[in-house]
This record gives C-alpha cells, sequence and structure tokens, in this order.
C-alpha cells in the first residue's frame, strides 16, 4: 500500500513538472511572438486605446431608458440622438405646449401692434394734411374772397348804371330790378366767403391740436399694448420646459463609433452607463514605462508594437512621455514577471489606425528605439516639442 503511495506521488509530481514546463514553453513562445529583438531598444507592455480615449456616455443613476437608436459599430456624429429616457414623451409634450404659448402670444402681439401702428400713421396723416393743406385752403379762399369783390364792384357799376338809364326812361323796370337784385346776390356771396375764410383761420390751430392729440393717444396706446401680452416671461416658460426635455435626450459628445452598448429599453441605468463610445479613425498604445527607462524616452522616437492577435507588427511613434510615477497596471503574462514596479505612461501615436481599431484594450508589447547614449532630460524634451498631459 505504501509503495502504491509513493508511485502515485511519484508520478503526480512528474505530471505536475511536465505541464509546468508547457506552461513555460508557451508563455516563451507568446513572449517571442511579442518581443521582437529590438537593440538599444525599450520594451514595456501597453494597451490599444483611441487617441481621444473612449468616451462613457450616462445619465443620472434611476433613470429609466425609453428608446435605444444606436447599434454596436454605427458610426455617429456630434449632437446625433442616440436615446431618450422614460419621461421623454411627457416633456417633449410640455416644451410643445410652451412654445405654442409664446407663438400664440408671439403673434397676438404683433396684431395688437400692427392695430396700433396703423392709428398712430392716420394720427399722423391728419395732422401732416392740416398743416399741408392749411396754407393752400387760406389761399384758395383770399383767392375766392378777392373774386367775388371784383366781380360785386362790377355789379355795383353795372346797377348804377342802370339807375341812370331807368331815370332817362331808358331800360325797363324789369332790367333795373335785376341788376339790384344781382349786386345783393354778389354781396351775399362775398359775406359768405368772409365767414367762411374767418372760420378757417379760427378752427385751424384747434384741428390741430386735436389732431395731435389723437396722434398722442395713439402712441400712448401702442406703448400700453407692448406689456399687455408678456412675451420675456413665456419665453422663460419655454427655456425652463427645455431644460428638462434636453435632460430626457442622450446625444453623441463627439463624433465616433458605438463600441458598447451596456442598457437597454426598459432598463434602469443604474451604472450611469448608458454606452461607450470613441473616434476610431486615430488609434494609439498607452504604454508602462519603467522608471529607470523613462529618461531614454522623447517624443518622435519610433516604435514596434506587437501582439499574437496581430498578424503584423504595427508602427507609430512617441506622441506624449508622461511625468508622474505610479503603479504598473498592465502586467506580463510570465508569472514569475514583477507585479510591483513603479511605472510611468507614455502615448504612442500609431501610424495606421487599422486594424488597431478593431482591437481596443488589446495588450500588446512595444519596443521604442531608445539608444541608452541618447538618454535626455525629461523636461528638456518635453518644452522642446511642447507636450501637454
Amino acid at each position: 500500500m505504501r509503495w502504491l503511495v509513493i508511485a502515485i506521488l511519484v508520478l503526480v509530481g512528474v505530471g505536475g513538472m511536465f505541464v509546468w514546463q508547457e506552461r513555460q514553453n508557451e508563455i516563451a513562445a507568446a513572449k517571442a511572438r511579442e518581443r521582437p529583438a529590438v537593440w538599444n531598444s525599450v520594451s514595456a507592455l501597453g494597451r490599444i486605446r483611441p487617441l481621444d480615449d473612449v468616451v462613457e456616455v450616462g445619465v443620472d443613476a434611476s433613470r429609466r431608458l425609453a428608446k435605444l437608436f444606436v447599434t454596436e459599430g454605427q458610426l455617429v456624429k456630434k449632437g446625433d440622438v442616440l436615446a431618450h429616457l422614460e419621461d421623454y414623451e411627457e416633456l417633449k409634450a410640455a416644451a410643445e405646449q410652451a412654445g405654442s404659448r409664446l407663438r400664440g402670444g408671439q403673434m397676438q402681439l404683433a396684431a395688437r401692434l400692427d392695430c396700433e401702428m396703423a392709428h398712430i400713421a392716420r394720427a399722423e396723416a391728419d395732422v401732416n394734411s392740416l398743416k399741408a393743406n392749411y396754407p393752400k385752403d387760406l389761399e384758395i379762399q383770399e383767392a375766392s374772397i378777392e373774386k367775388l369783390r371784383t366781380e360785386l364792384g362790377l355789379c355795383q357799376q353795372e346797377a348804377e348804371r342802370y339807375d341812370r338809364l331807368y331815370r332817362a326812361k331808358s331800360v325797363s323796370l324789369e332790367e333795373f330790378d335785376r341788376k339790384t337784385t344781382e349786386v345783393v346776390q354778389r354781396r351775399k356771396a362775398l359775406q359768405v366767403a368772409e365767414a367762411e375764410l374767418s372760420k378757417l383761420k379760427a378752427g385751424f390751430p384747434l384741428e390741430l391740436v386735436k389732431a395731435e392729440s389723437n396722434l398722442a393717444l395713439a402712441k400712448a396706446t401702442l406703448a400700453l399694448a407692448r406689456p399687455t401680452i408678456d412675451i420675456p416671461t413665456l419665453e422663460c416658460s419655454v427655456e425652463l420646459a427645455k431644460a428638462p426635455l434636453s435632460r430626457a435626450i442622450v446625444s453623441a459628445p463627439s463624433d465616433g463609433q458605438i463600441l458598447k452598448i451596456r442598457a437597454r429599453p426598459g432598463e434602469v441605468v443604474r451604472s450611469q452607463t448608458i454606452l461607450t463610445m470613441a473616434n476610431l479613425e486615430q488609434m494609439c498604445v498607452v504604454a508602462e514605462i519603467y522608471e529607470t527607462d523613462l529618461l531614454r524616452l522623447q517624443t518622435g522616437q519610433k516604435v514596434v508594437v506587437t501582439a499574437a492577435a496581430l498578424s503584423q507588427p504595427l508602427s507609430g511613434h512617441v506622441l506624449f512621455v508622461g511625468r508622474s510615477i505610479n503603479q504598473q497596471a498592465v502586467y506580463d503574462l510570465d508569472p514569475a514577471s514583477p507585479s510591483d514596479s513603479r511605472v510611468a505612461e507614455i502615448r504612442i501615436l500609431l501610424d495606421e489606425a487599422q486594424p488597431a481599431s478593431r482591437l481596443v484594450n488589446l495588450q500588446v508589447a512595444v519596443a521604442i528605439d531608445a539608444p541608452a547614449e541618447a538618454a535626455l532630460p525629461a523636461l528638456a524634451t518635453d518644452a522642446a516639442h511642447g507636450d501637454s498631459p
């Protein structure tokens, strides 16, 4: 029995050694694929990321998603509507009602103002007509009086001549009476014309005052008509109605592509994230550089990126070199590799976005062309290239 147990233990030990050896061979093969031999280079691990990073589009917690208008992989433009929340329809109706009230108030006020402006125009026309026509009317009336005076004088001379002829028995009494009656008629016409002239002179100031009063009244009525419909308050009501409506609409913050949908219609968005999206037109690698290699790096250095999932290496250049030293976040496949190293982040801009745009967050190995003798002070390098975090 003892020998059987010993034999089993030996077999288990041999089998364990064989499995461990196979695992080490797989790790070595993976590392051989991921890390090409590049002399005078700095090696590091990193992850493929969009240059502008991944955007998490979300809303306030406990809001329920009503409608979703996009699918994973769909391209969107900045401002495109991605989703509606549960109270969208109610808030939309409230906003439309507020807008309808504003438009109705604006139309009513415009009609009222048009009416009052017409009254003002008529009053101004009356004033201008009085001022323009009075001198002409006065001139015409005075000319008419002068004509009547001339005619009256001629009639009087004719009547005196007929009086002498009548006395001499040269004309009949009937002809003499006709001339006398004509003088009376001319005198009456002159008196009426003179009375009209006096009336015109006396009535013009009163008519002018009346017309100017009507004009002032029309302008005052216009001034009073403006605040009768409180348009600013209606406009504020529209803005107040639009504010919650805008919070019920989820829009794209930028151009990009939908990467992952995290909530479906009807679900309560508890994580505050509905979906993730990113602009995949420019891709980069966010790599972690050991603190001992940091001063060897500077912007513009060429980089080779490899991974088992890549059919061929990707090329790029260092875009940004970080200044802050932090705890390592990307770990090697080798369980014997250190996991508490101090590293700094760098960003590597890839020359081509494809196929990296389909492998977001893929762990990769990078080899940076950075000879040891080319180490430069980080501050001087960053200042020369105008780096910014």
